[in-house]
This record gives structure tokens, sequence and C-alpha cells, in this order.
């Protein structure tokens, strides 16, 4: 009986065959995600002066109804206000200051949206930093961010 020799696929062959292959799927996937995501120009969410946002400082609540909550220093005083787009980000509200003007300061905000619903949380304080007398306090819509 003779033997058959089974065919030899050589390694180099093989590397080269993976490497042309990824770099097909790879080009593919590129102009997909290319053709299939545009982005609008900047636009600012923070007035002149000092401002921040925070991790979790952003949530949507519909396909087109998005929040965020940012620190903005206003005459020297730092507060947390919102604002709202209800046409996914081509123009934004108002913004609306929710922490109380009669604290010295107020930061760290976070956001969280689920339908009509939106819950606000951060810190507010004389001195955040020094951590002398620091609350949380929270804050809620129930129509979308309209309201507070």
């Amino acid at each position: 009986m003779s033997r058959r020799s089974i065919p030899r696929v050589r390694p180099r062959r093989l590397r080269h065959v993976f490497a042309v292959t990824t770099a097909l799927l790879l080009s593919i996937v590129l102009t997909t995600d290319a053709l299939a995501i545009s982005w609008s120009a900047n636009r600012a969410l923070t007035g002149a002066g000092s401002g921040w946002g925070s991790h979790g400082g952003l949530a949507v609540s519909s396909s087109t109804v998005a929040h965020a909550v940012f620190e903005q220093a206003v005459l020297g005083s730092w507060g947390v206000y919102h604002r709202r787009t209800t046409n996914s980000g081509t123009s934004w509200s108002s913004p609306v200051r929710l922490s109380s003007p009669a604290i010295g300061e107020a930061g760290a905000a976070v956001v969280d949206a689920s339908g009509s619903g939106v819950n606000a949380v951060w810190l507010e304080s004389d001195d955040i930093l020094a951590g002398s007398d620091t609350v949380v306090v929270h804050r809620r819509s129930v129509d979308a961010g309209a309201t507070w």
C-alpha cells in the first residue's frame, strides 16, 4: 500500500492569508462605521468663565432627549446646572440652576434618566474640598427635565 502524502500548508503562506483576510475585514468594518456615523459641530454647554463636567454628567432618556448636568462658576460661586436637548443635541435649553444659590459651592453632579423621569445628584457645601458640612443633594424631574 502506498501512503498518500498529505499536502502541508506552509506557516508562512498561512500567515499571509490570515493577514490579508484580517486587513480586508478591518477595512470593511472601518468603512461601514465611517458611513454610519456623522458628528455635529461642537457646542458649548457652559457659559463664559469656569465650567466643569463630571463622569456621569450626561444621560439619555429617549431617542431624541438627553440631559447634561455640570458645574459652572457664576460671580465666584460654583453651582450645578442642567440643560436638555429634545432634538438629539441639535440645540440645548437654557441652563437651569439646580443647586441652592445660598450655598458657597456645588459640584460633582451626575444625572440619570429613563423616559420622563430624570434624577440629578451632587454635593453642596461652603467648601467642598475641605469637606466641611458637605451634603449630597438630590432633585427629580418627572417631565423629562422641563421643570424640577
